[in-house]
């Protein structure tokens, strides 16, 4: 995953600010890409997997999004890349 090319998809479709974007890659996943993003004081993270699984969590998050344990989705990549 290019993580830089994914902060410029954020920046121009709106998700997140334009201001200075850092960011640091996490471990502990089996077989996920997850970054955590630093923006204007907030934090992002970006998931990614192969399509279906991202497919599958994403509507998991989606049904579940009441739930305040879980975490809020704000944007599923249009081809199911990643999820923020």
């Amino acid at each position: 995953m290019n993580i830089e090319k994914i902060i410029k998809e954020l920046i121009h479709n709106k998700i997140i600010p334009s201001n200075q974007t850092d960011y640091e890659q996490l471990n502990g996943g089996t077989v996920s890409q997850v970054f955590l993003l630093h923006n204007d004081g907030r934090k992002y993270i970006v998931k990614a997997n192969d399509l279906q699984i991202i497919k599958a969590e994403s509507h998991f998050l989606h049904t579940y999004k009441e739930l305040n344990l879980l975490p809020k989705l704000l944007f599923v990549e249009h081809t199911n890349r990643y999820i923020i």
